[in-house]
């Protein structure tokens, strides 16, 4: 939420803005998983962290899927303006 307020009070337009703040919830695995992997750690901990990399991962499609919904919402589909 604090993305999009700041790009909006820079002047960028609604429909682009959805978009970056949608996507700033999501992290990169990268670093947990390669910590994971090289400690050679196997049991409850190690399985629960990377359970919760996945769901984060998960989560920022998600809301990125939404974001999409709301920018064709706020811009109108191309189906909508597409003239024959």
């Amino acid at each position: 939420m604090i993305v999009i307020i700041g790009l909006l009070a820079i002047g960028v337009p609604v429909g682009i803005a959805i978009l970056p703040d949608r996507t700033a919830s999501a992290t990169t695995p990268a670093v947990t998983v390669d910590i994971v992997v090289e400690s050679g750690y196997k049991g409850p901990f190690s399985d629960m962290l990377l359970s919760i990399v996945a769901l984060d991962g998960v989560w920022g499609l998600i809301l990125f899927s939404i974001g999409i919904a709301l920018v064709m919402a706020v811009n109108g589909s191309a189906a909508e303006k597409s003239q024959f």
